[in-house]
């Protein structure tokens, strides 16, 4: 079992992998994550035009740097919590 920070590959069933990441470059992901989220092509632009902050790139350069040979990053998806409620 890899280890990644705090996080390891047993925290995250393997039916919510979606797709395994091919790139760390922040914006290739961002729109690929985009892509798939019904945001417009209008609000696509202007949130790229804008860019993520300074800080969140500081800490995801600083995320990808602890990787070491073997780990894999995934998009996953969790399925939908559902809560009921009996009386």
């Amino acid at each position: 079992m890899t280890t990644l920070g705090h996080l390891n590959t047993g925290d995250v069933p393997e039916s919510w992998l979606k797709e395994r990441l091919i790139t760390t470059d922040a914006h290739e992901l961002a729109k690929h994550e985009l892509a798939d989220s019904g945001v417009s092509d209008a609000d696509m632009q202007r949130l790229f035009a804008v860019g993520p902050s300074p800080r969140w790139m500081e800490k995801w350069q600083a995320f990808i740097g602890q990787m070491v040979a073997g780990d894999e990053l995934w998009f996953f998806k969790s399925p939908v919590q559902v809560s009921v409620l009996t009386f």
